[in-house]
């Protein structure tokens, strides 16, 4: 009696050992236990993926990812610039952060001259205001610019010197000021400025002038017009280089001597990856493009560059 008590318990226990290494077996082995047990990982492995897609759409062109940095500047040190509606980051020739300037969500930046690397300024329109900085992006001065003496300014830019150009929209002139903020240049009326201005490069003797409209005027160096250049452009990024226009469409490269009156756009042909290009600048043989907040580098020859 006592002998089959102790092997009915026995078996019990062998029983229950085998059921729980059994259980323990398939709890091991199931799915659900395995999401439960790695969550953290899971959830980190699909962000990795989630990531890569995304960075496999973006080198397909895709607008799903869209980056707040969609202007780009190139300072004759080689240092570029890229910058949204409220933030500036200046980056090394290896794409290293060098400094950040932010507007605190106060204004937002129209533009930015980089023309003296150690003044830049920063020009919001909407707020009309500028902030010079230094080459660490630090602020040397704030200003406001609607001034009864230039009325609303439209647009500014640093000057090769130290001068800085202004144009007044209420007024429709140009005015020049020294390091003195001293006024030693004020143009005629520009009857023909209907638009808002979307850029003014000065370029050797010439002052490149481009509105909303697409439309480019050249002027002298005292802000009066030359002309109106004839051109048909798309409403792309340009850049404006030794009077020279640039313009990206699709992969190629089209550029036109502006000085030249019976010039016509000569094409070259650029390499593949070149969706979504916010913003370009040309630097000697060499391109820079912004596409998605990454800027790449091209080498190119055209001769007359």
């Amino acid at each position: 009696m006592y002998k089959v008590i102790l092997l009915m318990i026995v078996g019990s226990v062998i029983f229950s050992c085998n059921k729980k290494i059994n259980d323990e077996t398939i709890i091991k082995n199931s799915p659900m236990e395995d999401k439960e047990m790695t969550d953290k990982e899971i959830e980190s492995k699909e962000k990795e993926t989630i990531n890569e897609v995304v960075d496999a759409k973006n080198e397909e062109g895709s607008e799903i990812v869209l980056s707040p940095f969609t202007n780009l500047e190139l300072d004759i040190f080689g240092n570029k610039y890229i910058y949204s509606d409220i933030e500036l980051i200046k980056l090394d020739s290896n794409n290293d952060t060098l400094a950040v300037f932010n507007t605190r969500n106060t204004s937002g930046i129209s533009s930015v001259s980089v023309t003296n690397p150690n003044k830049l300024v920063v020009y919001s329109r909407d707020n009309q205001l500028t902030w010079t900085l230094d080459s660490t992006l630090s602020i040397i001065e704030e200003k406001r610019i609607d001034l009864p003496q230039l009325g609303e300014i439209g647009f500014v830019t640093r000057l090769e010197g130290d001068d800085v150009l202004y144009y007044s929209r209420s007024a429709k002139k140009f005015f020049r000021t020294n390091s003195n903020n001293n006024k030693v240049l004020e143009s005629d009326v520009q009857w023909d400025m209907e638009s808002e201005i979307r850029d003014i490069v000065e370029s050797q003797d010439l002052f490149i002038v481009r509105n909303e409209e697409n439309q480019v005027y050249l002027f002298d160096s005292f802000g009066n017009l030359i002309k109106e250049v004839k051109i048909k452009m798309n409403d792309g990024p340009v850049d404006f280089q030794n009077n020279y226009i640039y313009q990206i469409e699709g992969n190629q490269l089209r550029y036109l001597d502006l000085k030249d009156p019976t010039a016509e756009f000569k094409e070259y042909k650029l390499s593949a990856g070149l969706q979504n290009v916010s913003d370009f600048k040309m630097a000697r043989q060499k391109i820079y493009t912004l596409s998605n907040g990454k800027v790449k580098e091209q080498k190119i020859m055209i001769v007359n560059y």
